[in-house]
């Protein structure tokens, strides 16, 4: 069963991927242009810690139509 976080708890920022190499097979990273909660995590274009995405790049696609995510990032 899955804990509750405590009142006033900050989850821990998301580790700094070191290069594309690290990205999982068939994924991208992209800027985030509007908040978004993936993998239970939330991610804001206002949040520097949180203003990017890693996901597989299907899935991206239909959030880069509707401008939740832009443009896939260089590696």
């Amino acid at each position: 069963m899955a804990r509750k976080a405590q009142a006033g708890a900050v989850p821990a920022p998301a580790a700094p991927l070191a290069n594309a190499a690290e990205l999982p097979e068939g994924s991208g990273r992209f800027p985030v242009l509007s908040p978004l909660r993936f993998d239970g995590r939330l991610y804001r274009p206002d949040d520097p810690e949180a203003n990017e995405v890693v996901m597989p790049r299907d899935q991206a696609q239909a959030l880069r139509v509707i401008d939740v995510l832009g443009d896939e990032l260089p590696a």
